[in-house]
């Protein structure tokens, strides 16, 4: 099984972040399948999400930032030592969150 994790970001920018209030993205979440490398880069995203925030535009930005760090080869923070082996050469699900405390509990 994929190992889950959430994150808390800022993943509006442009025409999404004049659209969406953070007000309404704190309550919006979305999760991403990625695959990572033992050097923690993304090497892919699969293009739809397993679970949708009912936002398309929301979701589309988180998208495009996956993207941009995978076009990018952005190496992802290293995890602590002791669950490294969840992450590193893993698939991962992401997801992602418009509260920017990280909580994910609405994401469940």
């Amino acid at each position: 099984l994929p190992t889950s994790v959430t994150v808390p970001v800022k993943v509006l920018s442009g025409i999404a972040s004049r659209v969406i209030s953070n007000a309404d993205a704190s309550h919006l979440c979305v999760v991403y399948q990625i695959n990572v490398s033992p050097r923690m880069v993304i090497w892919h995203v699969r293009v739809e999400p397993i679970k949708k925030s009912g936002n398309d535009l929301f979701d589309d930005s988180a998208r495009s930032m996956l993207q941009k760090l995978l076009d990018d080869r952005t190496e992802l923070p290293e995890p602590p030592p002791e669950v490294a082996d969840s992450f590193k050469g893993r698939t991962v699900n992401l997801t992602l969150t418009g509260d920017m405390h990280g909580d994910g509990s609405r994401c469940r």
